[in-house]
């Protein structure tokens, strides 16, 4: 049973990281390893912001504050009813999994959506205090991890579909699931169905990226937050109608290619699923009992 409820802005290729943090915080190998990784969620997500520049002791306690208020805004806001969402799932049955799934894949879009709203605004009164130097830092930053990533991009259709197979293998294994010849037939078949966007995501990201720099180097500009709060939270939105249609078809493909594998799971296979959903729910009321205490 999950307790009662604890006490009554960042652009998505951070909302991403944040996340997988937020979520990895729960996929350990024991409840009381995923509630003390949880409590160190604040270093993580600030150690990352100091990655981008070299900032002052004030800066850095700045960064350190909004990282900690985000890890309460988590708390108070969404932990306990991702706790809701897994008990969901672990008393579903074929005729209601579909409709459990949608709800968790809506929640973390949520999250994702939301988590770039929330330091839209801190970060952009944040970065009044930049220097040209930190600026030209940032820029730098970003350029080198846009690279690596540009590396990335060119691959065999084979080899992509090869990474969203091992994707899906990975995802159900971590819920204790080791996916069978039937259900892994289900995963080749979403994963040929799957559009492979990278190369336009970069094409976006990186006019995304060049216009932030180009608004950071114009701090003085009299509509400066209005500007850059605007520009982060509209990187949820980029891209044409036809990439955005993709990625909607990608999700679609996704959601039918899980829900036909759940209904499909052997009673072997649910047992280890209920196991580990225990797990991280016992994790959950570890967070939000050290969070109250």
């Amino acid at each position: 049973m999950m307790k009662s409820s604890a006490k009554k802005n960042v652009p998505r290729l951070l909302s991403f990281i944040l996340v997988y943090v937020f979520i990895s915080s729960f996929l350990t190998s024991c409840a009381l390893t995923g509630a003390l990784v949880f409590e160190r969620f604040d270093n993580y997500l600030a150690n990352y912001f100091k990655k981008f520049a070299d900032f002052s002791k004030d800066q850095e306690q700045e960064i350190d504050d909004f990282s900690r208020q985000y890890q309460v805004w988590i708390i108070e806001n969404h932990i306990e009813e991702f706790g809701n969402l897994l008990v969901e799932l672990k008393s579903s049955n074929a005729n209601s999994v579909s409709y459990t799934v949608e709800k968790i894949d809506k929640k973390f879009r949520n999250i994702l959506r939301e988590t770039n709203v929330y330091f839209a605004s801190p970060f952009a009164k944040f970065s009044k205090s930049l220097s040209e130097t930190q600026v030209m830092q940032i820029e730098s930053y970003f350029k080198a991890s846009f690279d690596e990533r540009e590396s990335n991009t060119e691959r065999s259709n084979s080899v992509f579909v090869q990474q969203v197979t091992e994707r899906y293998t990975e995802g159900f294994s971590r819920f204790g699931i080791s996916l069978n010849d039937e259900q892994l037939d289900i995963v080749r078949e979403a994963s040929n169905k799957t559009f492979d966007i990278i190369e336009e995501w970069s094409f976006y990201q990186k006019k995304w990226i060049d216009k932030l720099i180009l608004i950071l180097k114009n701090k003085n500009d009299p509509s400066f937050h209005e500007k850059l709060t605007s520009h982060l939270i509209a990187q949820q939105d980029m891209g044409s109608a036809a990439y955005k249609t993709k990625i909607d078809s990608n999700r679609s493909t996704t959601l039918v290619a899980v829900n036909n594998i759940f209904e499909k799971l052997t009673k072997s296979q649910r047992k280890q699923l209920n196991k580990k959903i225990d797990l991280y729910l016992s994790t959950i009321d570890k967070i939000l009992l050290n969070y109250e205490g």
